[in-house]
């Protein structure tokens, strides 16, 4: 089973979100741990590959196991810096309450039926 540490940064109520390419869709940041890394470490250099942004804090929010994706995965509340121009091919999207009833943005289907309504539900979002 693969392991993955996902990012959840949120302000003013929404999620931070992000693509890259021509993917379709959005995501949290985040990606799998490398041989002998923590959770934590495979965030942190995620974060600083994906977007050039530094990890200032993790929280453990939740851990799961998604059998269709074969995956393990952890979920931090997270603080970081996020640069004005993302790099790459990677755009951002601020992901809330509306976006999620009105389904109108495509986002990864284990962030919209697992992670944001439980975000939802703790009155994170």
């Amino acid at each position: 089973m693969r392991q993955r540490a996902g990012a959840l940064y949120i302000q003013d109520h929404k999620l931070f979100l992000i693509c890259e390419g021509r993917q379709g869709f959005y995501w949290t940041p985040g990606g799998g741990l490398e041989n002998g890394e923590t959770f934590e470490q495979a965030l942190e250099r995620e974060l600083k590959e994906e977007l050039n942004a530094a990890l200032l804090s993790a929280e453990l929010y939740i851990r799961m196991e998604d059998a269709t994706a074969d995956e393990e995965v952890c979920y931090f509340l997270v603080d970081m810096s996020v640069p004005e121009v993302l790099p790459n091919d990677t755009t951002c999207y601020w992901y809330g309450q509306d976006d999620h009833q009105a389904n109108t943005v495509q986002i990864s289907q284990r962030v919209y039926k697992t992670v944001f309504p439980k975000l939802i539900a703790d009155g994170l979002i």
